[in-house]
């Protein structure tokens, strides 16, 4: 008997690191040898079906008994992929003994089946019912696909039959005579996949039975699989062209030759018994165009019939999936199932909810496959409970996000782990029991043990101390928003540096790394393990530095490497010398092959607490003369190659590991470390799989590496690497990490990154595509190196070129690595002495002036080996300053409501009949005058016309070319007022055209209506006219159009022509109009012309783009003799779009807006084309806040070394009409807040400034002002509050939701509001009298008491409520008399706002607002709406809504502080509103609308920015009402924007009603719920169009709710107008109101019936 007895009981709470399975579950018990008895007994007191599992430490020996419960088992839990590795690698050991010769094929096989057979059993024991199989492998599950088609390349010499290891290996690593096929990325991960090469001639055959053979090899074991597959489609989108084929090849093509394999496969399965079988579409969550998702639908019909019998289920992972992939996807045929990663895919979820089709699985992923940390499980089973209710019990199964592949093993391994971070963790067997406990609650069987420790762990890692630390979030927070740059241009830091290096042409080095033997490693373990001194291991170590530097001299490479013996692993050895990490002894992920990394955990806060290389660099610099690089890895890859906290945003934590980096570099540099290499060889792994996210990852991305350097001197030589992934996608963000050398992989890939500079894109810092591949055991010759390095000298300037591998050489041998490194640079040399017997440059230098202009295409930065002809040119003119001055300036656009409202007052009094079409073209002459004396005051030289007008200039360009819709009876001939505002704002008969959002500003444009039956014709002179108006004044000017292309492309089908119409067919029609104009211009004298083409910033196809060539190709020979120049504004130009646009046939110059431009910038300093004018938009036209001018004036240097000094004009960003006019009238505006400050006319003066600094007339006490101006701002106390910075901070990364969901909370607020069905509202403001108007002005002006003021406010709020009460509307508003603007009445009361007395911006027509300036912090000292809406709600027994502005609203309709980023404010704004939403239920406010009428328009421009707005913005909103009851009802407008694209974050809002612009937009909003988007919560789309004085008949809404009725439910719909009534008359709103209540009860009545 056992000394000692312990009892196993069920009623104990397991480690949430070694959980006990329930009683149904599975039981495992290891004996342990315990003290002197061999065993202990354990008794067990239930009946578990046991699996015994005996172990004497430390070598266990296991006996598995694979008894399962039955029921446990066929509880619905599926797991995508598993780790192939091994527990302790052993795939790893026995691939690399089999490479090595060592053991046998069997052998390896042996050990492959042995972890196969273990996983499934794991699974089995653990009750998952959907086990895969064939997702081991030996190398790469994409190359075990194209084996198994007989994809392989000629090179490889196969001959048929079932492809064996040979040739399988040799396909992955090369062999003696033939390279490996390319590596590259799989997603976003750090795991390769070998990459097919595909073309027309491959003959494909069943090449490989693997599949069949794993599914027969489970169920020969008791376990029954579910086989799976790289999808056909995904294979193909992740293949290339084969060598030889052409680029452009349509790999899709393919699909009808592949299919036939994969149904042999099937068929096979089929016989085996499978009766599930998985396909892996992943590409699904990448941005894919329509040819694309097409293929889908063809292949699984093509597939259906294979399948019959079969259940298909579809997986996709790592992202959330596009709307319309997803609609693909849910529709494919003969598919019964879907994986989704719902841990990465909350937008998914929200289209789950929405659209899922009945019938179907939902595998919802829900335990992360990517990270380690443990689920949160009681959040994990809510969502899945709230997905049962959708897709019904037996159609749900509980998933993994993704392959557990990506993960680490098994916790159990990580004995010498912390316990507490243990606590913390799931590992990949840890993540099967996840997934078993959520199935097995969703069963009705919850662990509640198990559950409760695993909240414990979660509690205990929220609050543990050693997480956080506060010096460092507050030296990281510091960060955000600011720019981190070299002071020094990188072509003066490469000259400063080569002086001091002093390197031949063609420098070579190698990327860190050297080979890692046995040896080495058996030293590093042993003292590890303590078992040698650290004398011994430094002495070591040192050694191998020794032999590395001695082989680098020997080898006669320029600049040398230590060869990093002291490291494991380039991530782990710097995370282990970081706070805030942990790390593991088995924690191994697969990258590659046998080749594993073991990432690092990151759980706290990261700071560096001493040097890291410091003492290994400057060791083996004194072993040298010649340059030693210190070695470091860069933030982004250690964050990437880390498994990351998913605590706090990833981009905060970058910026920590950033910190601790640039004190790592700083000190390098004061040991005399000249030369430093900050790896990033992960930044292009970590780029999200959406364009829509792209820019905001590239900006933290680029941005953490410039922080890592940003102090260094000049002379410090500053290289980054970065390895298997296709870079030239990012090329620009590439370059703008400003790193001084880069050295890339290139070989492997084809040369791919060699296309990019093929294509023009200029590279001025030094740059070493790699020149052979150093994952392949091969070693290239001398001449395949030559031919290599000449091929990057046909795109590459001789002085940037560097030669070294494509990669560290850690994973080679000796024998390998030497031979390749003499052949690497004997090429080199033999390339010198070929360039040095090239002629000598000549270089011809104009006096007196020290610019330098190159007849030949030797650049300056020249090796001092070789010789330089110079001749001096001594009759060389110069211009006048005069003349430098008058050519260097532009504005593109002005303010046209004057600085007082004067064209408002004068439309307004048109309009009414109050006065004559004569008064207002004098007043808008008047206006015209002053702008073109003013500029031309300025010493402005081109000055625009032709952006004036009386309502919106896309609507003067539809009058221009005589497309007026014919419901307004326009019969030719010069178009006038009467027509003109008929179409701006509708009559009495017919209603105005539809309006929407100019890009994604506050203004707005009338939207052509355009079909082929248009006659066009020259119906407006209104350009020419004012050309010549301006000319009587004896101003110049440049007339402005919005260009061709772009105003069809913002123009819609008319009604009655198909929505499909392709406008830009329109272009032949209206081309001849523009010509017209044109020759009439150039006869009046004009010598400029501007064509504003701004659709250039969005995301254009090939064949719009394409437009843009051929409509400036047509205008060419009409532009003869003019200068024409093409503004784009509001955003960066897209690569594809800027080598259009500066291709543009018989263009001048070109417009960029340089301050939302970054990546623009990068674009002009490498690909502006010569001999153009670059007009340098470096003055924000969308913000009022003083130009930093010495910044612009930097940048404006910087470019005129690019363009040349005569070629670059100084220009604002956008047309300053989206500025306040004239800060001189702000005679009330606190004066250190002005001084922080510049309307249109301030920014004016800072244009003519910057040009005149430009030309050397800088003017001194200007600039000293400004600066003084930004300093005083910067560390004013007024703009800072710590605690509302703190409170903000605090809502990064989490979700706020209210705890109930929609449905339930409908049903709660109906019992209490008893509505009828289709209630009545309206959306706020009633008509803003005169009488109105003048109260609150003279309240303002302290001329009537506040006792007055409540009274005169008091009396207006009941005739609302009366009206309304009258009219039997059901929910009432208090009509916001107290309110001048819906944006301004709140930050009037918020801290952190100022105000002014004109700042007025036209918003459409004669409506203008006053914007807020949000110049610091926001918080709300006191409530601000409680005091009227409770006055409103005791005039009534209805419902009375209070009516706030949203966050995002009050924030994209301000003037936003540039400090900081726009996201912080908004969360600060969002807090404050919450702060009044929760005083108003607390008064008694049961409905309350938080308006958000602008968040459609705070989109960018470019997808590849959406979702991160999305997701902040509907977070913001969120805040606001999180912690309301469920009883009350929360509201929310949106107006005057097309939401359909962004539906699903609408819905994502969790408003409890949403009402909506919908009626002057052709009801574009209910096409999307045609299109099956189910919507839960209420909707009122807008009934008639307010912005029209026209009155909607009783019949019309009655037809326009029909149609509405015919998509929505009755029971979520509301009615309503379209937006506020505020610029409606009493005599509008009446009327149109009882028609809108009339047609309700009509259909009420209809549908009681």
């Amino acid at each position: 008997m056992c000394a000692h007895q312990d009892e196993l009981r069920s009623d104990l709470p397991p480690s949430p690191s070694h959980p006990l399975p329930p009683p149904t579950h599975s039981l495992i018990i290891s004996l342990y040898k315990y003290h002197s008895s061999p065993f202990s007994l354990i008794r067990v007191h239930h009946s578990y079906p046991l699996s015994l599992s005996f172990s004497e430490d430390p070598t266990p020996f296991h006996s598995e008994l694979p008894f399962f419960s039955p029921s446990y088992r066929s509880m619905a839990s599926h797991i995508v992929g598993y780790p192939r590795m091994g527990p302790k690698r052993e795939l790893k050991f026995a691939l690399e003994s089999f490479w090595d010769g060592k053991s046998s094929a069997e052998d390896l096989q042996t050990v492959a089946a042995d972890l196969r057979s273990s996983i499934w059993k794991q699974m089995a024991a653990a009750g998952i019912k959907y086990i895969p199989s064939n997702t081991f492998s030996y190398y790469d599950q994409v190359l075990d696909t194209t084996t198994m088609i007989g994809a392989v390349p000629p090179r490889y010499n196969w001959n048929g039959g079932e492809i064996g290891f040979d040739t399988y290996f040799s396909m992955a690593r090369g062999n003696a005579s033939v390279p490996a096929m390319e590596m590259t990325k799989w997603f976003d991960t750090n795991y390769h996949y070998i990459v097919p090469e595909l073309g027309p001639e491959v003959k494909f055959t069943y090449a490989s039975h693997k599949a069949v053979n794993e599914y027969k090899e489970a169920k020969a074991l008791g376990v029954d699989t579910v086989p799976v597959f790289v999808g056909p489609v995904s294979y193909l989108l992740l293949s290339k062209p084969a060598k030889g084929v052409e680029k452009t090849f349509d790999l899709l093509s393919l699909l009808d030759k592949i299919l036939p394999i994969y149904k042999e496969v099937i068929a096979e399965l089929k016989e085996a018994g499978a009766t599930w079988i998985q396909f892996d579409e992943a590409t699904l969550v990448k941005d894919l165009e329509a040819h694309q998702l097409q293929a889908f639908t063809k292949a699984y019909a093509d597939l259906e019939s294979a399948c019959s019998g079969l259940n298909v289920l579809v997986a996709t992972y790592f992202a959330d999936i596009p709307a319309d992939a997803f609609k693909t996807l849910t529709t494919l045929p003969g598919v019964a199932g879907y994986t989704f990663d719902l841990v990465r895919g909350e937008q998914t979820l929200d289209l789950i909810k929405t659209s899922f089709p009945s019938g179907k699985y939902l595998f919802a992923g829900v335990v992360d496959g990517r990270n380690i940390w443990a689920n949160d499980l009681a959040a994990s089973l809510k969502v899945l409970e709230s997905l049962e209710a959708i897709v019904g019990k037996d159609k749900l199964v509980v998933s993994t996000s993704s392959s557990l592949q990506h993960t680490a093993v098994d916790l159990v391994n990580e004995t010498k782990l912390d316990d507490e971070i243990k606590s913390w963790l799931a590992f990949a067997a840890q993540k099967v029991v996840e997934v078993g406990a959520l199935a097995k609650a969703l069963a009705g069987q919850k662990d509640e043990a198990f559950f409760a420790a695993n909240a414990a762990a979660l509690a205990s890692r929220k609050c543990s101390p050693r997480v956080t630390n506060e010096a460092v979030q507050k030296a990281a927070a510091a960060l955000r928003g600011s720019d981190h740059r070299r002071a020094t241009n990188v072509s003066a830091r490469l000259d400063a540096q080569q002086k001091k290096l002093n390197l031949p042409i063609l420098p070579t080095t190698t990327i860190g790394s050297f080979p890692q033997t046995i040896e080495l490693r058996r030293v590093r373990r042993e003292y590890k393990a303590k078992k040698i001194s650290e004398e011994e291991y430094i002495k070591a170590i040192k050694e191998e530095i020794f032999k590395v530097v001695q082989l680098q001299e020997e080898l006669d490479i320029d600049v040398l490497v230590h060869g990093e013996p002291e490291r494991n692993d380039m991530v782990e050895y710097f995370g282990e010398q970081l706070s805030g990490f942990a790390f593991t002894a088995n924690g191994w992920v697969q990258s590659y092959g046998s080749r594993c990394v073991k990432p690092p955990i990151i759980y706290g806060d990261v700071s560096r607490p001493k040097a890291m290389t410091v003492f290994w660099s400057t060791m083996a610099q004194e072993m040298t003369k010649r340059p030693m690089k210190g070695m470091l890895t860069g933030p982004v890859t250690i964050l990437n190659w880390s498994f990351v906290r998913n605590d706090q945003p990833r981009f905060e934590t970058c910026y920590q590991i950033a910190l601790a980096i640039k004190d790592e570099v700083e000190d390098l540099e004061k040991a005399g470390i000249t030369v430093i290499q900050i790896d990033e060889a992960a930044l292009r792994e970590g780029l999200p799989l959406r364009k829509a996210e792209h820019a905001f990852y590239l900006d933290w991305a680029v941005h953490s590496f410039r922080i890592t350097n940003v102090g260094v001197q000049d002379t410090t030589q500053i290289h980054t690497h970065m390895c298997y992934s296709n870079f030239n996608d990012i090329i620009h963000s590439i370059i703008n990490m400003d790193a001084d050398v880069i050295t890339i992989e290139n070989s492997r890939s084809d040369e791919k990154l060699l296309s990019v500079f093929r294509e023009g894109v200029k590279y001025g810092a030094g740059i070493g595509p790699g020149v052979y591949d150093i994952h392949s055991p091969r070693i290239p010759s001398t001449e395949e190196i030559h031919d290599r390095i000449n091929k990057m000298l046909a795109v590459l300037e001789t002085n940037i070129l560097w030669v070294n591998p494509d990669c560290g050489l850690k994973t080679r041998k000796y024998a390998e690595v030497k031979p390749a490194l003499e052949n690497m640079v004997a090429a080199a040399k033999k390339l010198r002495a070929a360039l040095a017997n090239s002629p000598t440059p000549t270089l011809y230098i104009y006096p007196p002036s020290s610019t330098l202009q190159f007849v030949s295409s030797i650049p300056f930065f020249y090796p001092p080996s070789r010789k330089i002809q110079i001749h001096l040119i001594r009759n060389f003119h110069f211009l006048t300053f005069s003349q430098m001055l008058s050519m260097a300036s532009h504005i593109v656009g002005y303010p046209r409501m004057g600085p007082k409202r004067e064209l408002k007052f004068a439309l307004e009094s048109f309009w009414d009949g109050k006065s004559s079409a004569e008064d207002l073209q004098t007043v808008a002459a008047d206006l015209r005058s002053s702008i073109w004396k003013q500029m031309a005051a300025a010493g402005i030289k081109y000055i625009p016309s032709n952006t004036f007008s009386y309502y919106d200039q896309v609507l003067d360009t539809t009058t221009m070319i005589g497309a007026v819709p014919p419901r307004y009876n326009w019969n030719g001939g010069e178009i006038g007022f009467d027509t003109y505002f008929s179409m701006a704002r509708g009559n009495a008969s017919v209603p105005a055209m539809e309006m929407t959002k100019w890009f994604d500003t506050n203004y707005h444009y009338i939207v052509p209506e355009l079909g082929p039956e248009v006659k066009f014709t020259y119906a407006s002179h209104k350009a020419v006219n004012e050309y010549k108006e301006a000319k009587a004044l004896g101003v110049d000017t440049v007339p402005v159009f919005v260009g061709p292309v772009s105003y069809l492309l913002l123009s819609k089908p008319a009604k009655g022509v198909e929505k499909t119409f392709d406008l830009l067919s329109l272009l032949d029609k209206i081309l001849p109009i523009y010509k017209e104009v044109i020759a009439e211009l150039k006869e009046a004298g004009a010598t400029w012309i501007q064509f504003d083409e701004a659709t250039l910033v969005k995301d254009l196809e090939a064949h719009q783009l394409q437009a843009f060539t051929k409509a400036y190709a047509d205008l060419e020979s009409a532009c003869s003799g003019l200068n024409v120049l093409v503004a784009t504004y509001f955003a960066d130009v897209p690569a594809d779009a800027f080598k259009t646009l500066t291709t543009l046939p018989g263009v001048a110059g070109y417009t960029f807006d340089l301050v939302r431009g970054e990546q623009t910038l990068d674009l002009i300093k490498t690909s502006f084309p010569s001999g153009k004018y670059l007009f340098a938009g470096v003055v924000d036209g969308r913000n009022i806040w003083a130009n930093d001018l010495a910044a612009s004036l930097k940048v404006l240097e910087s470019l005129e070394a690019v363009v040349g000094k005569d070629k670059l004009v100084v220009s604002t960003s956008s047309s300053l009409q989206h500025t306040a006019v004239d800060l001189v009238n702000e005679t009330k505006l606190d004066d250190e807040i002005k001084s922080w400050l510049a309307f249109a006319a301030q920014k004016v003066v800072e244009v003519g400034a910057l040009a005149k600094a430009l030309v050397g007339q800088k003017d001194e006490a200007f600039f000293a002002a400004n600066a003084a101006a930004q300093a005083s701002r910067k560390c004013s106390p007024r703009v800072t509050n710590e605690s509302v910075q703190k409170a903000a901070a605090a809502l990064r990364g989490s979700d706020h939701r209210r705890a109930t969901n929609v449905s339930a909370r409908l049903d709660a607020q109906q019992k209490k509001l008893n509505l009828p069905i289709l209630p009545t509202t309206t959306i706020g403001s009633f008509p803003q009298t005169i009488e109105l108007r003048r109260v609150r002005r003279e309240y303002k002006a302290k001329k009537i008491s506040e006792e007055e003021y409540i009274k005169a406010i008091k009396e207006e709020i009941f005739k609302v409520v009366q009206l309304q009460e009258e009219l039997d509307i059901d929910v009432l508003v208090h009509g916001e008399p107290e309110r001048n603007d819906m944006v301004e009445y709140f930050g009037e009361q918020l801290s952190g706002f100022a105000f002014t007395a004109n700042g007025w911006v036209q918003s459409y027509g004669s409506r203008c607002v006053k914007p807020p300036i949000i110049y610091g912090d926001v918080s709300r000292p006191k409530a601000m709406t409680v005091f009227w809406s409770s006055m409103a709600q005791e005039m009534t027994k209805r419902p009375m809504k209070g009516m706030l502005t949203g966050p995002v609203t009050i924030l994209n309709w301000s003037f936003v502080r540039n400090d900081q980023p726009r996201f912080e404010t908004c969360y600060q704004i969002a807090l404050a509103i919450k702060d009044e939403v929760e005083d108003l239920e607390k008064a008694g406010i049961t409905v309350i609308q938080i308006d958000e009428a602008a968040l459609r328009e705070g989109l960018p421009l470019r997808k590849a920015e959406h979702a991160f707005y999305l997701d902040w913005a509907v977070h913001s909103f969120r805040i606001t009402n999180v912690g309301v009851q469920d009883t009350t009802q929360i509201h929310t407008h949106m107006c005057y924007s097309n939401f359909n694209d962004i539906i699903h974050s609408i819905i994502n809002m969790d408003a409890d009603v949403i009402t909506i612009e919908n009626s002057r937009s052709d009801e574009k909003l209910l096409s999307v719920f045609r299109e099956g988007v189910k919507y839960g919560a209420g909707i009122g789309p807008g009934v008639y169009d307010i912005h029209s004085p026209r009155i909607p008949s009783t019949e019309e809404i009655h037809d326009r709710i029909n149609k509405m009725l015919a998509v929505l439910e009755t029971n979520i719909l509301w009615v309503n107008p379209d937006c506020g009534l505020k610029t409606r008359k009493y005599a509008e709103v009446k009327p149109a109101l009882e028609n809108m209540v009339a047609a309700a009860k009509k259909l009420r009545a209809a549908l009681a019936k």
